[in-house]
């Protein structure tokens, strides 16, 4: 072979190798979890997250109404927190710290509570402010939550940035399948629960306990359903209100979409949720501390502690930048939460994540949309761009 055909034939394949490397890079998908970062600094969508906070804060405390000791919200918050800190905390030993030992009796005995003793505890000890508050704080958890997630999967996967009144009416239009998505599963695991209390309830009677016994396998196996399906409602728990959103289905086709992804790609959808944990603490993390900063400077321009009605409303104000904080934390639970079921939805089922249901649109003309976005780049030119956004915006 020649010097020319063989320098020919050595270009040939280092272009094809080039070339397949550069696709598999911009195949990669996680990478594009980052852009929930910037996605949750949206003015819209730290607002919404703000209303979604103080209305929970003030329906949370309804309980002192009738004269609870402690708001309900904030004695579930508590101890689900602590729960989640020490899993955290052993989990981040485990994969970030060598030095230390994993503290894994603590982690088993935290996730005993959080799955276990604090749903237990919620129904026996606060089952007024459950039945009373806790459908209220879950409508108002999801309907926040869809526009949220409506909002930036609409600028990720289409750039487009609709108005927040048009995503706030798509969100409380579905209130419906909000609360059928997020209380669906917890119907069906207190059906099947109750079922094995009452068989095990029935072991301890005389002359039917023996038969009770007999057939208390039954009462095992749905004692493991429960378990499973306990443990798939919190590993998909955070993918729930985004299927509403993203697909604008409702909470049955919602829980059986998340749900097929939980067990179709268990692992894969573990990675994305750790990396999105990782990101989010580093970014909240930044967010907090420049909240710090600007609330230290402000106290040193003040020099010292006023006392009387300046104080009160100075200490107001810092608390509306803590307040900030938490609604750019909830604003990026959301952010994140649509990504990882966008990017899990394409891996699953191979539905590109730039495709989006939208009000108003027939399957043929989605189609059509995509089409002539992917042949013109990027989100299909502006013509298409103004289309998709009219319909997004009615």
């Amino acid at each position: 072979m020649s010097q020319g055909t063989q320098g020919r034939t050595d270009g040939r394949i280092a272009t094809e190798q080039g070339v397949r490397l550069g696709g598999l890079l911009e195949d990669l998908l996680w990478p594009r979890m980052f852009e929930a970062v910037t996605l949750a600094l949206r003015p819209d969508r730290m607002v919404m997250a703000l209303m979604t906070i103080v209305l929970l804060a003030l329906v949370g405390q309804a309980n002192l109404l009738w004269g609870a000791d402690d708001p309900f919200l904030g004695l579930v918050s508590e101890r689900i927190g602590g729960a989640v800190g020490a899993v955290w905390q052993a989990t981040w030993v485990a994969f970030f710290d060598a030095s230390r030992a994993v503290d894994w009796a603590g982690a088993e005995a935290a996730s005993r509570v959080l799955f276990f003793e604090i749903p237990r505890d919620i129904v026996t000890q606060h089952t007024a402010g459950l039945i009373v508050l806790g459908p209220v704080i879950v409508l108002l958890w999801g309907v926040g939550g869809v526009a949220i997630s409506r909002s930036v999967a609409c600028e990720f996967s289409m750039g487009v940035t609709p108005s927040w009144p048009g995503i706030l009416a798509f969100a409380i239009e579905r209130w419906r399948s909000v609360l059928g998505a997020l209380l669906g599963p917890w119907i069906v695991i207190a059906g099947l629960g109750a079922i094995v209390w009452v068989m095990a309830w029935f072991v301890g009677v005389p002359w039917i306990g023996i038969f009770a016994a007999l057939v208390f396998g039954l009462a095992l196996i749905l004692a493991g359903l429960v378990v499973f399906l306990t443990a798939a409602y919190w590993l998909g728990a955070l993918l729930l209100v985004p299927a509403v959103a993203c697909e604008g289905t409702d909470g049955i086709d919602a829980i059986q979409r998340t749900f097929a992804r939980v067990l179709g790609r268990p692992m894969r959808l573990v990675i994305y949720l750790v990396l999105a944990a990782v990101i989010g603490v580093v970014a909240v993390g930044i967010v907090a501390l420049f909240v710090d900063a600007v609330q230290g400077f402000a106290w040193w321009l003040i020099g010292s502690d006023p006392e009387g009605a300046a104080g009160a409303v100075l200490g107001l104000w810092m608390n509306v930048l803590q307040l900030l904080v938490a609604s750019y934390a909830l604003s990026y639970l959301h952010a994140a939460s649509t990504i990882v079921y966008l990017i899990l939805r394409q891996v699953a089922d191979g539905q590109d994540v730039n495709e989006l249901w939208m009000p108003g649109l027939v399957e043929g003309t989605m189609v059509e949309a995509m089409r002539a976005r992917s042949a013109a780049g990027g989100f299909g030119g502006e013509e298409v761009t103004k289309e998709v956004t009219k319909e997004v915006t009615k």
